[in-house]
C-alpha cells in the first residue's frame, strides 16, 4: 500500500497551510516543522497540540503529543518509536479536550 494515501484522522479542525517537516541536520532523532499563521482560527483552538504517528517497516508507535501549539507556528520534537527506522510521519492536531482532531497528513522523513 501507499504510505501517503493512509490517514489516521480525518476530523474537523482546520490543518495549517504551508505545513512543512523535515529531520534536523544536527539530529536525525529530530524533527522540525513549520507552518503558516490561518487567520480563520482563534481561541482554544490556538492551543491545539500538533500529534504525530512515526511509521517504519510496517511499524506505527502510538499517537504521540509533540508539545507544540498551533498558535507556536513550529517547533522541533524526538520521533516516537524508533527514529532511526521511521520512513513516514503523520501529523494532525488535536484540540486541548481532546474530543476534535484535524485531518492527518503524511510525510517522509
Amino acid at each position: 500500500g501507499d504510505a501517503k494515501k493512509l490517514r489516521f484522522s480525518t476530523g474537523k479542525l482546520p490543518f495549517p497551510e504551508g505545513l512543512e517537516a523535515r529531520r534536523s541536520e544536527g539530529d536525525a532523532g529530530t524533527i522540525e516543522v513549520n507552518w503558516l499563521k490561518d487567520f480563520n482560527v482563534g481561541g482554544a483552538h490556538l492551543m491545539d497540540e500538533l500529534l504525530v504517528i512515526s511509521a517504519g517497516d510496517g511499524q506505527y508507535s502510538k499517537i504521540t503529543g509533540t508539545g507544540i501549539e498551533r498558535d507556536a507556528l513550529g517547533g522541533s520534537f524526538t520521533l516516537p518509536g524508533q527514529p532511526d527506522r521511521a520512513t513516514h510521519i503523520y501529523l494532525f492536531f488535536g484540540s486541548l479536550d481532546h474530543r476534535d482532531y484535524s485531518e492527518s497528513v503524511c510525510f517522509e522523513v
